[in-house]
C-alpha cells in the first residue's frame, strides 16, 4: 500500500511538472493595440568593438522575425559608439519582448553581441 502511494505521488508530480513546463514555454501571441509603438535602444558589438550600421540592420532583420508583427516606422538609426535606435509599431508586447530581447542578446549572428539598453512602449493616441 505504501509503495502504491509513493508511485502515485511520483506520477502526479511528473504530470504536474510536465504541465508547468509546457505553460512556462508557451509561445503565445500578444494582444495588438493599434496605434501603439515602441522605441528600442541597443548597443551592438563585434570582436573588434562597436558594430557598424550594416551589422545592426542585419541583427535587427533576423531578430525582428521573432516578434512577428512589428514594423519599422523609421530606419535603424545610429546613435554613435555602437548604439542604435529602432522605432516600431505596434508596441512590443510581453511575450514578444522576451523573444526579441533574447534574440538580440544571445549572439544570434556569429560575432555580434547585442544588449538592449531600453525598450519603451508608447500607448495608442
Amino acid at each position: 500500500m505504501k509503495r502504491a502511494a509513493v508511485v502515485l505521488a511520483l506520477v502526479v508530480g511528473a504530470v504536474v511538472g510536465v504541465f508547468a513546463l509546457a505553460e512556462a514555454t508557451q509561445n503565445r501571441p500578444d494582444v495588438v493595440e493599434r496605434g501603439s509603438s515602441s522605441r528600442l535602444t541597443m548597443t551592438i558589438a563585434n570582436r573588434d568593438g562597436p558594430a557598424g550600421l550594416a551589422e545592426a540592420q542585419a541583427l535587427w532583420a533576423v531578430c525582428n522575425r521573432t516578434a512577428r508583427s512589428l514594423k519599422l516606422t523609421a530606419p535603424v538609426a545610429s546613435l554613435g559608439g555602437g548604439a542604435y535606435r529602432v522605432d516600431v509599431t505596434p508596441a512590443v508586447g510581453h511575450n514578444a519582448r522576451k523573444r526579441l530581447v533574447g534574440c538580440l542578446e544571445d549572439m544570434t549572428l556569429d560575432g555580434l553581441l547585442g544588449r538592449v539598453t531600453a525598450l519603451e512602449n508608447a500607448p495608442a493616441r
